[in-house]
């Protein structure tokens, strides 16, 4: 009579699938999915906006360092026409116009360089508060300043992204105390 009970308990539990299975069965498939459905689902606009903040990003945070190890002034400096962001260093020289005293940092040094995306338009480069493309001025760059103390001057990027038609706007402002840059979903105001 004891085997009788066992077999049939065998017999039992092996012969279909407990909730318990299922239940971990959907958690592995919804981990699964919350990694790789982003990916594919991710708007491909959406990504060259965060992949050229990200980059920039990266820019400003190796600028910061090189500025305080190097105890040098660096520049950042926008080239609308190239559609390009450069590191400069002072180099002090007889050049009476201070800003053709900073020369463009060597390739490989550092994270020195970035290219701004064809459908991203920058509306407003405002440092200090005061727009540098302004309305009415043919802006053909704009630059500002890292301090050898890890400062900045204070950035606002309003910038206008042409593929997007919801949400096209978004902001790029820039902490003076620490130079981070932070990302805004609207334009802002200095």
């Amino acid at each position: 009579m004891l085997q009788s009970k066992t077999t049939s308990k065998l017999k039992h539990t092996t012969a279909g699938v407990s909730f318990i299975e299922i239940l971990v069965l959907l958690l592995l498939i919804s981990m699964f999915m919350s990694f790789v459905a982003p990916r594919f689902l991710t708007n491909p606009r959406g990504k060259e906006k965060k992949e050229f903040f990200s980059n920039f990003s990266q820019l400003l945070s190796d600028t910061v360092y090189q500025a305080i190890a190097s105890k040098k002034i660096h520049q950042v400096f926008f080239d609308f026409d190239h559609r390009e962001i450069k590191v400069k260093i002072h180099t002090p020289s007889k050049e009476q116009d201070k800003h053709k005293q900073f020369k463009p940092v060597a390739d490989g040094i550092f994270h020195s360089s970035a290219t701004i995306p064809e459908p991203l338009i920058i509306k407003n480069f405002f440092i200090q508060g005061v727009d540098e493309m302004g309305q009415g001025k043919v802006t053909h760059d704009a630059w500002f300043y890292i301090m050898p103390d890890g400062t900045s001057q204070t950035v606002t990027i309003n910038i206008e992204d042409e593929n997007e038609e919801t949400n096209n706007q978004f902001a790029i402002i820039i902490n003076p105390f620490y130079s981070q840059a932070k990302l805004h979903d609207t334009f802002a105001k200095p």
